[in-house]
């Protein structure tokens, strides 16, 4: 069984991203290894999660703030913004860069 078992289809850019229409809206799952980060609406998001319960061994972790070295903040429009601040700072202290905030 696989992603595409359940009516995904995977990214032709980004090979750990998958993706369905429903009648809620759009679901994403960015899929790494064991480890699945869902979006989209609160009742889309359920639903894939009791699929992928009930297709493969696994457990619902709840709503989390980090994901593969990348922030997730959840902002006040139920948008989320992905960061990576480690690797901005292995940027900066490679390349000696300084910043500063104006």
């Amino acid at each position: 069984m696989c992603m595409r078992d359940m009516g995904m289809k995977r990214s032709e850019a980004d090979p750990y991203l998958y993706y369905t229409w429903t009648s809620l809206g759009l679901v994403l799952i960015v899929s790494w290894i064991d480890d699945n980060l869902i979006c989209g609406s609160k009742d889309n998001v359920a639903n894939v999660k009791r699929e992928l319960i009930e297709r493969f061994d696994c457990e619902d972790c709840g709503e989390f703030d980090e994901f593969l070295g990348n922030k997730i903040t959840k902002l006040k429009n139920g948008a989320l913004k992905m960061t990576q601040p480690v690797l901005v700072q292995k940027f900066k202290d490679e390349f000696e860069i300084l910043t500063q905030t104006i």
